[in-house]
């Protein structure tokens, strides 16, 4: 079977039972080496964003919220994973987070000043990435930011990869023309797409 033969959401089922059984060698791992941060990111998209309410999108484990509550700002963390999402709400009981898709976001248009989006658009296949983005698009506020990093790209090819355990995985390796062309398609207005060599990760900063 072709790639583009494989339905969105078979790919979205798949990618859920994959992220669910990593959860306990996340957690462990950041709790053994931690997590290295992305400093200057974050520091964009502090500086950037206009008002306070903000979409961790892919949120994971959470890793950088305290960043972000050190900052004012209002917290709300999205992860397709309910075993990831559990952890989460068990680690930070005051904040919100949800299980959710990224590709159909339960919110209302322009609810947010900001989308940070790390280590999560690399699970989407390549033909639907600009739907994604229009999503972030539609619950961003005019003037809203978005600071994404997506690792292992730069290599052009996408497909199922496999866990430690034998779960299968989508991975799109984006390079930064195409992801910079989906963003532009998307409406944002571009202000940085960086390909860092030495962390394999590519950093998109935009605006709406």
């Amino acid at each position: 079977m072709q790639l583009e033969e494989i339905g969105l959401e078979e790919i979205e089922r798949t990618n859920r039972v994959a992220l669910d059984s990593m959860v306990p060698l996340i957690l462990e791992l950041e709790r053994e080496i931690g997590t290295p941060e992305p400093s200057e990111m974050l520091e964009i998209f502090l500086n950037g964003i206009p008002g306070r309410r903000m979409l961790d999108a892919g949120c994971g484990s959470a890793r950088y919220v305290y960043r972000f509550i050190d900052n004012d700002l209002e917290y709300t963390g999205i992860d397709l994973s309910p075993e990831m999402v559990a952890a989460t709400k068990k680690a930070y009981p005051n904040l919100r987070f949800e299980e959710m898709s990224y590709r159909r976001l339960e919110f209302e248009a322009e609810s947010f000043d900001g989308v940070w989006c790390c280590c999560t658009l690399e699970y989407e296949p390549k033909r639907n990435i600009v739907s994604v983005l229009r999503e972030f698009y539609r619950v961003l506020a005019k003037g809203g930011i978005i600071a994404s990093m997506t690792p292992y790209a730069g290599y052009g090819d996408e497909g199922f990869e496999y866990t430690d355990d034998g779960k299968a995985c989508y991975v799109s390796r984006f390079s930064p023309e195409e992801l910079n062309e989906a963003f532009l398609t998307a409406g944002f207005a571009v202000e940085m797409c960086t390909w860092d060599d030495a962390s394999k990760a590519l950093y998109i900063v935009a605006h709406k």
